[in-house]
């Protein structure tokens, strides 16, 4: 088994300091699946930055409001490197699967979402 080092999991990290912010009703898989990001109504991604990488870790630097929404369930969140299509970066499960009405918002407070290697 081999370790990677803090240097090197930074550089991995810095790579990905800005991304688009997206919501999945279910798991969107290691492999990306669009077919679970939450879509209709008002719903796009969001450019979300992250702070720097220390330790092997970088921290969401600002919130994300989804506006608009159409009814769903949000139970994943995920990074994407583009505001449509594209390739998925990474995922996390929600704090809380939660239920939104049409035409509701859903807040991802700054500084929730923590991305890490190592």
């Amino acid at each position: 088994m081999s370790n990677i080092t803090s240097y090197q999991s930074n550089l991995w990290l810095a790579e990905i300091q800005t991304v688009w912010l997206a919501l999945h009703s279910s798991n969107p898989s290691i492999n990306g699946e669009l077919s679970t990001e939450v879509n209709g109504r008002g719903y796009e991604r969001i450019s979300v930055n992250f702070t720097d990488p220390d330790q092997g870790v970088i921290w969401s630097k600002r919130e994300a409001k989804f506006s608009g929404m159409p009814s769903t369930t949000v139970a994943f969140i995920a990074g994407w490197n583009k505001q449509y299509n594209g390739k998925m970066l990474w995922y996390a499960t929600a704090n809380e699967e939660e239920k939104v009405q049409a035409g509701q918002s859903y807040l991802v407070k700054e500084g929730s979402i923590a991305v890490s290697i190592g």
